[in-house]
């Protein structure tokens, strides 16, 4: 299914029937996941991949949300329609059993052409789409709700966005797509994540890109971050960590150090540094946890003590959330 106005968009629209885990290895932009495939954890550790998300939730079971840090936040009820803001910091949810939704992930700039906001403004937030469309967000939520098959919900979705993306006066209409593949192909290609730039904080290969597009660094720094809510630096570094995790997910036994000089990190010790900074665990702790795809991970149930991280202790015991196993 060819969707020409959301190319420059979408990365991929998803619909399950028990959880929003994707599959690493899909390279279909429109695909669904039945009930057949391996479940969410009720309760988990979602990692960060520097993206923007619109999740849809189809029916009334609570999900709630933390962000986890140092220290982890209070906990938020998920609204039933959500722009999701790219973050640095992973995400603990908590639900009481797995539910229906559709999702989508979306590319730079998505969030500016289709609903108005840049990207930079919903950063590290889960935004109501009622707050950005008023009715056109109960509206999408009762159509999905309605329908039964996933793959009627994915269509039903990518006709609303593409009716969205045809808005008269939708900003960053065409004018700008060139400069955004370009800058995203720079620096997400395996050639920039493991350049010795890279490990340095990529500040030589960002000032490059902008003499390059004929722009000050300042100037590259404010577009990329308004499109994707992260600076070039911090986009790189989350798609960095992205390749160590599918590199360590596809192998039986990681060698670390292996893995940190084939992603530009200085020495095996920076990656952990990195790791532990960006997800709150230890490659260790990622592999022992780690879900149906690399960056759900689980957290240990209430009451457990062995291998406990207590970040997870204090969502799950500390912070009076309502929904619990």
């Amino acid at each position: 299914m060819k969707l020409p106005d959301l190319d420059h968009w979408i990365g991929a629209i998803w619909s399950s029937d028990t959880s929003p885990i994707a599959s690493a290895s899909s390279n279909d932009p429109l695909w669904s996941i039945g009930s057949g495939s391996s479940p969410a954890l009720p309760a988990e550790r979602r990692l960060p991949d520097g993206g923007n998300h619109l999740v849809v939730r189809l029916d009334d079971t609570p999900l709630w949300i933390a962000e986890a840090g140092a220290s982890v936040g209070p906990a938020s009820p998920m609204p039933a329609a959500a722009l999701a803001g790219a973050r640095m910091r992973p995400l603990l949810r908590r639900s009481v059993r797995l539910s229906c939704s559709v999702g989508v992930s979306l590319k730079p700039g998505a969030t500016l052409a289709l609903f108005g906001v840049p990207a930079s403004e919903i950063a590290g937030r889960h935004v109501d789409l009622r707050d950005l469309c008023g009715s056109e967000a109960d509206q999408l939520v009762e159509r999905l709700r309605a329908l039964a098959s996933p793959h009627a919900r994915i269509a039903a979705m990518a006709e609303w966005l593409t009716t969205r993306s045809r808005r008269p006066g939708s900003p960053d209409h065409g004018a700008t797509v060139p400069s955004l593949a370009t800058l995203a192909a720079a620096l997400n290609g395996p050639e920039a994540l493991s350049s010795p730039e890279a490990s340095k904080g990529g500040d030589e290969r960002i000032a490059a890109l902008a003499r390059r597009l004929g722009w000050s660094q300042k100037r590259l720094v404010a577009f990329w971050r308004e499109r994707t809510g992260l600076t070039p630096k911090q986009h790189q570094r989350l798609q960095r960590l992205r390749r160590v995790l599918i590199l360590a997910d596809t192998r039986s036994t990681p060698e670390w150090a292996a893995i940190a000089a084939e992603c530009g990190y200085s020495d095996q010790a920076h990656l952990c540094r990195d790791f532990a900074d960006l997800t709150g665990l230890t490659p260790g702790e990622w592999r022992r946890r780690r879900g149906s795809h690399p960056l759900h991970v689980a957290e240990p149930p209430v009451g457990a003590q062995a291998n406990a991280d207590r970040s997870g202790d204090d969502f799950l015991q500390d912070r009076r959330v309502p929904v619990m196993l």
